[in-house]
């Protein structure tokens, strides 16, 4: 503590700031007080019932009854996946009342490598958004498995472990290595374990002896949870329950139905975004919408404002923030209600960063090496690429596809029957079916791993996109090979994003030209870009919510059942690839 915080508090000198009249939530007792708050040198200092001591100040606020509230942690989130840059993003979210992040860089350290890493670190300093770091565990995401630009071994753990701004290994994805005990896992758990800082997990259903298994080699948390059971049993094997309101899902609401189960909060559950998308952090919220959605589900507001905020900072050992409390960063907001969660004022360090959902300071603006940098390599593809050959006079064909089912993060494995023409395997233009390719985009090798998609919805052209998670190689679904190689060298061209083409035309365009993930402009100049991709792809006939997500997702290769890899369909579970052709 600064001295002159000490003399604040004791009375000897006035406060930099004094907040009258706040009915502050204290997250420790879940109550809510009338509370005068002073605040010195970016931290709270005294806290008196409201209107019974004298608090002198430089400045005063009244703030007429409205709730304080602590800044809101984000417990796992990629950046990346907001199509912004660290800056940008920020900006975006600060309204909202999120004022520390943990991100994992894992989208942009599978296309960069280390490089990519250093970006995000120095790209996210100094910024009223505490953005914090955990070292990516899966560059990539399942090694052998599929091709990704970079491969982080123990030793670069090691390394990037020692930067100031990170505080964990992010993620562990690889839960059959960790199970098993790969090499590679055993040997980047160890490092973590030696430098004695947080793990990070994702185990969906993983459960008994494999998840007493996956617990004990490390990684402590979840947030790919999808059904109530699995919450429960992971709550009381000790792992954090990372519950998710993202673009694309959300199990917020397991893990509501799974706390009637105890008869206390458990501290081991908070909150977490994982992927939001610019246009939802600006209509929605970020944080505050997964706060949001846990009062709406029943949740009492005081408690989903501690989850939110003193839980995420106790699971990242952050000591200094989390809570309106003697000695503690001064990172909070006022709220007109406490259900709406929608921030008149926020603070960070005490000082006043945005009003009315307006960002009140400027930002720093900084170039980087990696913004420039063209990461889409490619050789001359040609629709022959595209398309799965049959060369031995067959009219007819089985080919191992993917079923895209309700959920779109689950797809399950089928055989469908198709017709030959011209030696190439055709989709029929009215059943959902379309032809899938994933172009290895890294300049690695060249590989194309070809299927079938059943249940996408798509009824015409073609959608391409270099964001397919975790290794980010360029994905291609489409009617016809036409389509499909537009789409792809359009996306050479600009250097990544997203695109829908159509009987030879470019209907909609997102440009990323960041690592084929993010792009420099603000949320407010992409989410009508995005808005408008999404509907053109509904009116495609993709069947999701968030049209996008529906097909990001199909070469993600450590959720269940099958996906597509540029080395071909992956059985997830035996990690085998499948033959293009079952019979």
């Amino acid at each position: 503590m600064s001295e002159r915080l000490n003399k604040a508090i004791r009375g000897q000198v006035p406060f930099d700031l004094v907040i009258k009249n706040a009915n502050v939530v204290n997250v420790y007792t879940e109550e809510i007080l009338p509370m005068d708050i002073g605040i010195a040198e970016g931290k709270f200092g005294y806290l008196s019932p409201a209107g019974t001591e004298e608090m002198l100040a430089e400045k005063v606020i009244d703030a007429k009854g409205a709730y304080a509230v602590p800044g809101f942690v984000d417990c796992h989130i990629h950046i990346e996946s907001s199509m912004l840059t660290p800056v940008n993003f920020a900006a975006a979210v600060l309204p909202h009342g999120t004022t520390t992040v943990v991100i994992d860089p894992h989208e942009i350290g599978n296309v960069l490598g280390k490089k990519a890493v250093a970006y995000m670190v120095d790209a996210g300093r100094d910024l009223p958004v505490d953005i914090l770091v955990e070292v990516p565990s899966s560059v990539p995401a399942v090694p052998g498995k599929e091709t990704s630009g970079a491969q982080f071994l123990s030793d670069d753990i090691a390394e990037m472990l020692e930067n100031d701004r990170v505080i964990g290994l992010a993620e562990v994805m690889d839960y059959p290595g960790v199970i098993n005990r790969s090499e590679r896992m055993v040997n980047i758990l160890n490092v973590a374990r030696q430098k004695n800082t947080v793990i990070s997990g994702h185990a969906p259903l993983v459960s008994g002896r494999d998840l007493a298994a996956y617990l004990a080699e490390g990684p402590d948390s979840d947030h790919e949870n999808m059904n109530v059971a699995e919450v429960i049993e992971k709550i009381r094997a000790g792992m954090v329950i990372e519950a998710r309101r993202s673009s694309h899902s959300e199990n917020v609401s397991l893990l509501v139905e799974a706390l009637k189960q105890f008869p206390v909060l458990p501290p081991n559950v908070v909150f977490c975004t994982d992927d939001v998308l610019p246009n939802d952090i600006l209509s929605r919220g970020h944080m505050s919408e997964v706060v949001r959605k846990a009062i709406e589900l029943g949740m009492k507001p005081e408690r989903a404002i501690r989850i939110a905020s003193l839980h995420g900072a106790m699971r990242f050992r952050l000591w200094d923030r989390g809570a309106i409390a003697p000695g503690k960063r001064a990172d909070f907001m006022l709220l007109p209600d406490l259900k709406e969660i929608k921030p008149q004022m926020v603070f960070t360090k005490g000082e006043l960063v945005s009003e009315n959902g307006k960002l009140l300071v400027s930002l720093p603006k900084r170039s980087h090496e990696v913004e420039t940098i063209n990461t889409v390599k490619l050789g001359n593809v040609t629709e022959s690429d595209l398309v799965i050959a049959v060369t031995d006079g067959s009219t007819e064909v089985e080919v191992n596809g993917m079923l895209v089912g309700r959920i779109p993060l689950l797809t399950e494995h089928v055989t469908i029957k198709l017709p030959v023409i011209d030696g190439k395997v055709a989709v029929p233009a009215d059943e959902d079916l379309a032809l899938a390719a994933l172009l290895e985009r890294h300049g690695k090798n060249g590989n194309i791993g070809k299927t079938v998609i059943q249940g996408l919805g798509l009824k015409a052209g073609a959608v391409a996109t270099t964001v397919t998670h975790d290794s980010h190689n360029l994905l291609v679904v489409g009617k016809n090979s036409a389509d499909m190689l537009l789409a792809v060298k359009t996306l050479q061209q600009c250097g990544g994003g997203v695109v829908y083409v159509n009987n030879g035309q470019v209907e909609a365009l997102v440009e990323l030209p960041v690592g084929g993930l993010m792009s420099t402009l603000t949320a407010e100049e992409m989410a009508p870009k995005l808005t408008h991709l999404q509907t053109t792809l509904r009116n495609a006939g993709i069947k999701n919510a968030d049209p996008l997500m529906a097909f990001v997702a199909l070469a993600l290769p450590v959720i269940p059942e099958v996906r597509l890899t540029d080395l071909g369909l992956l059985n997830v579970v035996a990690q085998e690839h499948y033959p293009v052709l079952a019979n």
